[in-house]
């Protein structure tokens, strides 16, 4: 199922590009009757995209790459992006973790990102917290 977007209509938010993400970029659309929508770039090709509705997830999608790892979502109802901590392999990864860098993306998304080999992302709103195992970059997971 594809999903149209109309990236030209709105401004060009390419958000988080630092080199924490590796090759992939996110920016801020607008999907099919003018919602919000979040699309994911690998340079400048649209490999995924995200339509906010009421039945989308907090966590959209979860990778790494060597020597980075970043997660997105869609910001909650309070309006706030979470707190992330990124965690390596092993049995001591909850004490070694990483907190990230989170952008929000547009009116309704959050990206998250830091360097280094991380496995997990722990994801935290506050009033839950939920780990998230990161996908290997180039599996076609996104």
């Amino acid at each position: 199922m594809t999903c149209p977007m109309d990236s030209e209509r709105v401004a060009p938010v390419t958000a988080v590009t630092p080199a924490a993400v590796g090759p992939l970029g996110f920016r801020a659309a607008r999907g099919t009757g003018g919602r919000a929508a979040l699309e994911v770039l690998d340079g400048d090709e649209v490999i995924g995209a995200h339509v906010d509705t009421a039945f989308t997830a907090s966590v959209l999608g979860a990778l790494r790459g060597r020597g980075w790892a970043v997660v997105w979502g869609r910001v909650e109802r309070d309006g706030e992006p979470p707190a992330v901590v990124f965690t390596g392999p092993g049995r001591r990864r909850r004490a070694t973790g990483t907190p990230a860098r989170v952008v929000r993306v547009g009116e309704r998304f959050w990206v998250a990102s830091a360097s280094g080999e991380h496995r997990v992302a722990t994801v935290s709103d506050g009033a839950r917290a939920q780990e998230w195992r990161l996908g290997a970059y180039g599996n076609g997971a996104v």
